[in-house]
């Protein structure tokens, strides 16, 4: 009977249905998809704490002797956090205590703010390309050429970046016009909620990443699944090439896979 049933014109079509999504999910386990969403995800934060402290540098600047701009973003930032008078006063101090620190030292904040920027920033990118080496199986570039498209990548970044912020402030604007108590953040609760939320964008938007590439990759490309998971398949390599040794490098001095014989 299971003859019968496999050799059916109906089981045909659902095998063939299936086998290219089987195919595909293995591919997304075995590259450990999961684990590298993690990995941008925690680049993706960096860079946005970097560019918080470039962003902040730069207001120092220009903003250093318009006290009315300073106060209106200052007074925006404790509206939408600070729900009461006294969390109010609270974060008032605070942030009174941080505009005159970055105002007075602007150029140094801006300094740093930037190196670290353009670092944290370009780490994001070679992580995004590494990922991209192993789901379509080709070399990695060399330190200098993963560094320069890397710092490409953020520049173009910064130049669409007013474009992004534009976009983002609609959502503030809505609110604006349409009051909500319910909508602010006013409990320890709801703020730790905002913070997982945004943790969890992080993750979200780098799967959305991952996932795009390996469907590009699986049905697109047809770039087929490693039969088991990253680690597994570098422990075979050595015993593939003979390599007693688990320490000796797999690759030699020349780019060539090493092969020993007992």
């Amino acid at each position: 009977m299971m003859e019968a049933i496999k050799s059916s014109n109906y089981f045909k079509c659902v095998e063939k249905v299936i086998r290219p999504l089987r195919r595909f999910l293995n591919k997304f386990l075995d590259d450990w998809s999961l684990s590298f969403a993690a990995m941008l995800a925690y680049y993706l934060f960096i860079s946005l704490l970097s560019m918080g402290v470039v962003v902040a540098g730069i207001l120092g600047l220009v903003l250093r002797n318009d006290f009315d701009a300073q106060q209106y973003i200052k007074d925006k930032i404790i509206n939408s956090i600070a729900t009461d008078n006294s969390k109010a006063a609270d974060l008032k101090k605070v942030i009174d205590f941080v505009t005159d620190r970055v105002t007075k030292e602007a150029s140094g904040v801006l300094s740093i703010g930037t190196v670290f920027a353009i670092f944290g920033a370009s780490r994001l990118f070679v992580a995004i390309d590494k990922c991209m080496c192993i789901i379509y199986r080709i070399p990695e570039r060399g330190f200098i050429g993963q560094n320069l498209l890397a710092f490409a990548a953020v520049f173009i970044f910064i130049l669409i970046m007013p474009i992004i912020i534009a976009i983002s402030s609609v959502s503030s604007v809505l609110a604006s016009i349409i009051p909500s108590e319910a909508g602010r953040i006013g409990t320890f609760a709801g703020q730790l909620g905002f913070a997982v939320i945004f943790l969890l964008f992080f993750y979200y938007f780098a799967t959305i990443i991952i996932v795009g590439a390996q469907i590009n990759a699986a049905f697109f490309e047809n770039y087929q699944t490693l039969g088991a998971g990253l680690g597994t398949c570098v422990s075979r390599m050595h015993e593939e090439y003979d390599v007693g040794d688990l320490r000796t490098p797999l690759i030699d001095e020349n780019n060539e896979p090493r092969s020993y014989t007992h």
